[in-house]
């Protein structure tokens, strides 16, 4: 079950991502093309682009949670013993955990002013831009905490 969880989570996650770079991709050309060739400009493109691109971003961020990806300096960690080693991940994902929690507290609490201003060219409400920090919190989050559960259930490291 936990799994098919993660699993689906991530599916959804990839797909959300691909969708919004084949978006920004599009959108980037035909404001090329609308330059170059029309001499005329799409006057939201550069704005859903550069939005597109932070979604892009924070979301592949908590893709590199799933896979174990971000820099992490493990020399040391990695000639503990195998239950020091353990009790170290364990303690860092608590950590993280911890400090996403509050970024995304803190993210959200500050929502109700973001969404009264709106955007300059798209005219959408500027909280949808920042909406991207709790979800990718909450994601990783996510992630950590499955990572813990299977760390206490002497299930192999992700990067094993």
């Amino acid at each position: 079950m936990l799994n098919t969880l993660v699993k689906g989570i991530d599916h959804a996650v990839k797909h959300l991502t691909f969708l919004l770079f084949i978006a920004m991709v599009i959108a980037v050309f035909g404001q090329v093309v609308m330059r170059y060739l029309f001499g005329t400009s799409v006057f939201w493109a550069e704005e859903f682009a550069r939005y597109a691109m932070v979604w892009i971003a924070f979301l592949g961020a908590s893709m590199g949670v799933v896979e174990g990806a971000h820099t992490k300096i493990d020399f040391f960690i990695n000639r503990l013993p195998q239950g020091v080693k353990k009790g170290v991940f364990i303690f860092n994902n608590v950590l993280c955990i911890l400090f996403l929690s509050c970024i995304s507290y803190y993210v959200v609490a500050a929502l109700s002013y973001t969404m009264g201003t709106l955007s300059p060219a798209m005219r959408i409400p500027m909280g949808l831009m920042h909406l991207i920090l709790p979800v990718s919190g909450v994601l990783m989050s996510v992630y950590l905490l499955i990572d813990t559960y299977r760390l206490l259930r002497n299930q192999p490291f992700p990067a094993e």
